[in-house]
C-alpha cells in the first residue's frame, strides 16, 4: 500500500464514521474538511499515523485537496459521496445511493449542455442579425468619378 492509499483509507473510514454519526449532510466542503479533520484527532489516527511509520499530518486543506481521490475510491467500492446540488449553487454533501448519483450526473450534464446549445444559437443568432452584404464597390466609384 502507498502512503497515498493509506491516507485516503484514513479519509474514507472518517466519511463512513460520520454517516454512522449522522454529521451528514454538510452545507459546502470547508465543513466536511473540517468536520473530518475533527474526527481525524478524535479518533486518534495520529497515532495510527505514527505506529505505520508514516510522517503525514493532516489538515484541512489536505482533505478538501484530496476529496476527488476519495470519491473515486469509494466509487469503486460502490459507495457514492457526491454534492447534490438544490437549484442553484446551494446544496449539501452526502452519500447517495447509485442511481441518485446517475441521476444527478446526468441532469448536471444535461443542464451544461443546454447553456451550451443557448450560447451556441446566440451567436448564429447575432451574426445572422448584423451580417450586411457585400458593399457594391463599382457604384460608389462611379458617383465618385462623375
Amino acid at each position: 500500500m502507498t502512503a497515498k492509499e493509506f491516507r485516503l483509507d484514513i479519509g474514507i473510514e472518517i466519511l463512513e464514521v460520520m454517516k454512522k454519526n449522522d454529521d451528514l449532510p454538510l452545507p459546502n466542503i470547508h465543513r466536511v474538511s473540517k468536520t473530518m479533520q475533527e474526527y481525524y484527532i478524535q479518533l486518534g489516527y495520529e497515532d495510527y499515523v505514527k505506529e505505520s511509520g508514516y510522517k503525514w499530518q493532516a489538515s484541512t486543506d489536505y482533505w478538501i485537496h484530496a476529496m476527488t481521490d476519495i470519491q473515486l475510491c469509494l466509487m469503486e467500492d460502490k459507495k457514492f459521496f457526491a454534492f447534490v446540488r438544490n437549484n442553484g449553487l446551494h446544496g449539501y454533501w452526502d452519500f447517495l445511493s447509485k442511481k441518485e448519483y446517475t441521476k444527478r450526473i446526468e441532469r448536471g450534464t444535461q443542464e451544461i449542455l443546454t447553456r451550451t446549445d443557448n450560447i451556441n444559437t446566440g451567436i448564429v443568432e447575432s451574426q445572422k442579425k448584423w451580417k450586411h452584404g457585400k458593399p457594391v464597390i463599382d457604384a460608389k466609384l462611379k458617383q465618385l468619378t462623375k
